[in-house]
């Protein structure tokens, strides 16, 4: 199921998104966002555009959101 993220999903999508960060070049990102950066980018980015989780069987196993173009290095 494809569902609006929610801040207690924030553990998930970084266990999906930390082995991109540290062993291929898919992500623009150096080092782990910690938890406190990723929530941050969380809130900054549903402020304005949607996150979405795909979730089955209440594990979280995929997640996309939407920004502005741009705004990071790369």
């Amino acid at each position: 199921m494809i569902r609006i993220a929610l801040e207690s999903d924030i553990p998930a999508m970084l266990a999906i998104y930390a082995p991109f960060v540290e062993h291929t070049t898919v992500s623009f990102e150096y080092t782990v966002p910690t938890r406190e950066g990723f929530t941050r980018r969380f809130r900054s980015v549903t402020d304005q555009f949607p996150w979405l989780v795909w979730e089955e069987d209440g594990a979280v196993l995929g997640y996309v959101y939407a920004t502005k173009p741009f705004e990071r290095a790369g």
